[in-house]
Order: structure tokens, then C-alpha cells, then sequence
């Protein structure tokens, strides 16, 4: 069959995908500050080509291309495929039924609206899928960790936080492998999906990067098992949703929050996330949050239990001498 409307195969791949790992329209919402109205438009094959994109990073996808072309963003993969079969810019706009600066604008910069890319994925009887970066990896043949929502944090990040803490981490409830050399957390012990972390008894010192799309569970069990004093402490890298009610139930209040200066680039991903993040801690002492303060170069939200530590740096003084030579700054 040619010619298929893959406008409608885009929206349906990431209605597929979003409802195969349970994550609801309002999870997606929290996660990429898009609108319901915009998430239901996207996967009808509607809105803008940055929303559609935004939603495609959030997930943690690419477009894998079972026709030869070349690029690095879908404009780019729609010029290459308009030039193999000789044609200019003029002919691809007119029988799309669009303007040619509506076609360069597509090229150039992989933007405009959605239903022009679908009409040019079916003219040009183009086939991209969308995979989990882990699923391309595998189509490839290279052995990577299992697929996942989860957006896996960036190495500078970790070490900077190891750092802070004076070693790894007991348990990491959230990990895509129980394998040491592969896992992208320095713990003692792993929890993956199998295991459900949620299900186990946390101790120690714990660091979760849980999936996004089920925070609301993994915030309620990091507060328990400091709360219960089953944990020392739970270090947790999440979305700064502030007006979302598990942020209210779990963490304003009941946990120090490290606010991130800008947004960080999660490993695996070639752009900043489409979200703010933040550091949260349940539990520990101030020895830890002190050092935390120290260590990130963040805005420290105290807890109700640290609500009156000193600032680390005194005021007037141009340098603290205690500060360590490796602060984390995103980017870097």
C-alpha cells in the first residue's frame, strides 16, 4: 500500500507508546509543560513540530529510517530524501499544496506544523519508526540496557554527587541492569523493573532517578523509607513540578530541594531536557545537606528539620575556602 497518511502512524506511534507504559495524558503534561489539548492535537497528527518533538525527547525516542537518507533532525532527513529523487524545493512545496518557504522552513530547521511533515513523509513514501533509544541500539546490535521512561542522569551529575557523599550510593531502586559495569548509578546493590523497586525495602543511602512517568508513587515510597528510618537518606533527581500535588504531598516541606540552574542534559540525549530538575533529599543530616549546598550549584530549599542551617559561604566573604574545586555547573 503507498501513499499511507503517516501523519496518522506518528500520532498513533506515540499514543501506542505512551499508553504501553502506562503513562497518562496529565503524567505527560506534568513532564513537558505541554497541554492535554496539545498531547491529544500531536497524537491526531496536529500542532507544531516542536511540540511533537518535545514529546518525542520527553519519551525518549528517535526516528529510525528504513529508507536511505541523511541528517541529524527530521528536516534534514526530508531534503535528503526530496534530493534522491531530484527534485527541488518549488516541486516538493507544490504538490504538497504548500508555499516553499513553508518547505525551507521544514528543511532547515525541522520546524512549522506537523500535518506538512506527514504530507511529506507520505509524498516522498517515507517510513520512519519511532524507537526507544535503547530499541535502536538493539536493532544495531549493541547491548544496552533495557527500555524505559526514565531519562538517565548525566555522569557529571553523579560524580559530583558521590563527591558530596564521600562515596556511592547503597542501592539505586530505579536501575535499568543489577550490573556494576553497566549501570549508570556507583551502588552496592540495584532494584530494576522486575525486581519493582517500589515492592523493596530501601536502606542506606539511596539514589533514585525513578520513571517519570509513575513520580508520583516513587516520591511517596522515598519519603516513607526516610520517614521510617529504613533508609539514612533518599537522594532523588526529579522534575521540578511545583505545582503538581505530589510535589506538595511529598516533598515541599518534607525534603531539602536543590533547585538546578538551568536545564541538564540527560545522558542519551543530544538537547536540554524540556523541563527543570532538582535535587531532592529525604532524610539525612546537616553534615549532607551542608555538603550538598557546597557541591551544586543550585538554590537550596531547606526542609522543615534543616530550615535553619547557616549558609555555608558568609556573607561579605568574596570566596569560601572550603568550597570544592569541582562544583557542578550544568553544562560542563
Amino acid at each position: 500500500m503507498t501513499n499511507i497518511l503517516y501523519h496518522e502512524c506518528l500520532g498513533q506511534q506515540i499514543f501506542r507508546i505512551r499508553k504501553s507504559r502506562s503513562i497518562r495524558q496529565t503524567d505527560l503534561s506534568d513532564l513537558t509543560s505541554l497541554s492535554r489539548a496539545t498531547i491529544r492535537a500531536i497524537e491526531d497528527g496536529q500542532g507544531n513540530i516542536s511540540s511533537f518533538n518535545t514529546l518525542v525527547d520527553a519519551l525518549g525516542l528517535v526516528f529510525h529510517w528504513f529508507r536511505r537518507s541523511t541528517g541529524v533532525h527530521v528536516g534534514e532527513h526530508i531534503a535528503s530524501l526530496r534530493k534522491g529523487r531530484q527534485m527541488s524545493q518549488r516541486a516538493l512545496a507544490a504538490a504538497l499544496s504548500v508555499s516553499r518557504p513553508t518547505i525551507i522552513k521544514l528543511e532547515n530547521g525541522g520546524t512549522g506544523r506537523l500535518a506538512t511533515l506527514n504530507k511529506a513523509l507520505s509524498f516522498l513514501d517515507a517510513k520512519p519508526r519511532l524507537l526507544c533509544r535503547t530499541e535502536q541500539n538493539r536493532f544495531h546490535h549493541v547491548a544496552k540496557s533495557s527500555a524505559s521512561d526514565e531519562w538517565y542522569s548525566p555522569t557529571s551529575l553523579l560524580t559530583t554527587l558521590t563527591d558530596a557523599i564521600g562515596s556511592g550510593f547503597d542501592l539505586d531502586p530505579c536501575s535499568p541492569t543489577t550490573n556494576p559495569d553497566q549501570a549508570p548509578v556507583p551502588a552496592s546493590r540495584y532494584y530494576t523493573v522486575q525486581q519493582d523497586g517500589l515492592s523493596m525495602k530501601w536502606t542506606g543511602c539511596v539514589y533514585m532517578n525513578p520513571p517519570y512517568s509513575k513520580i508520583k508513587k516513587w516520591a511517596a515510597k522515598a519519603r516513607l523509607s526516610a520517614d521510617n528510618g529504613d533508609a539514612d537518606f533518599v537522594l532523588g533527581l526529579l522534575p521540578a513540578r511545583t505545582d503538581t500535588k505530589w510535589w506538595h504531598e511529598d516533598v515541599a516541606g518534607f525534603a531539602d530541594v536543590f533547585f538546578l540552574r538551568r536545564r541538564l542534559t540527560f545522558s542519551g540525549h543530544q538537547h536540554a531536557a524540556p523541563f527543570p530538575s532538582a535535587v531532592v533529599v529525604w532524610g539525612g543530616d546537616a553534615v549532607l545537606i551542608g555538603r550538598l549546598r557546597l557541591f551544586l550549584d543550585a538554590y537550596h530549599m531547606p526542609s522543615a528539620a534543616h530550615k535553619y542551617l547557616p549558609n555555608p559561604t558568609k556573607k561579605g566573604s568574596r570566596k569560601n575556602p572550603n568550597q570544592p574545586p569541582n562544583i557542578f555547573k550544568i553544562g560542563e
